[in-house]
């Protein structure tokens, strides 16, 4: 069974990773499909379905970028007709964009570190659509969160099964994902990473 998780990142997508991971599932690695994010902002989704089926069919669990990122959940749909998708949220768009926020400025140096230069305010612009001018504000990221929590939700309105919304804060999901994945978990208890201090 594949699981891909299709909130945008700083919804709990860490916490919901390590949750399936101590459940026995794979879980794929993150950095190599980070590295390649221009396939997606180039609209080559060809190459990370291609990913995904060649080099990494044998994981089960797939999140964050460019699982979370908007309109992924199309071609992945498309291609994985089976697969379960976990729609992942925050208790409201204020909390994300503060978490969004809090952690990037965590990061020293935000132009060059992680993937490679310019990495996070590349996918920030392209993905999430504000400008270099203002590549935080807060009205253009956090009326993307919400219209793409409606997005998802609008295409699989008539694909039953297929989608689940949780926010990993509810005492339930654990609960909920076991019913809606159709598994038994031993370990029943949503760990809860990257809080913010």
């Amino acid at each position: 069974m594949m699981i891909f998780c299709i909130g945008y990142n700083k919804t709990g997508t860490t916490s919901l990773a390590e949750f399936f991971r101590i459940n026995g599932f794979k879980v794929a690695p993150q950095r190599p499909f980070e590295k390649n994010v221009d396939k997606y902002i180039d609209c080559d989704f060809e190459s990370i379905l291609h990913m995904i089926e060649n080099e990494y069919s044998e994981y089960s669990f797939f999140q964050d970028v460019p699982f979370s990122l908007p309109g992924m959940y199309v071609h992945l749909y498309k291609r994985f007709k089976t697969a379960k998708f976990i729609l992942s949220v925050r208790d409201n768009e204020s909390e994300w964009y503060d978490s969004l926020v809090n952690h990037h400025s965590s990061i020293k140096d935000k132009s060059s570190f992680y993937i490679k230069g310019g990495w996070i305010r590349k996918v920030i612009k392209k993905s999430y659509g504000t400008n270099d001018d203002d590549i935080y504000n807060r009205e253009s990221l956090t009326e993307s969160y919400v219209r793409h929590i409606k997005d998802c939700e609008d295409f699989f309105s008539d694909k039953p099964g297929s989608l689940i919304k949780i926010n990993v804060s509810d005492p339930n999901s654990p609960d909920m994902i076991e019913e809606f994945i159709g598994s038994n978990f031993t370990k029943k208890n949503m760990p809860h990473l990257n809080k913010r201090r």
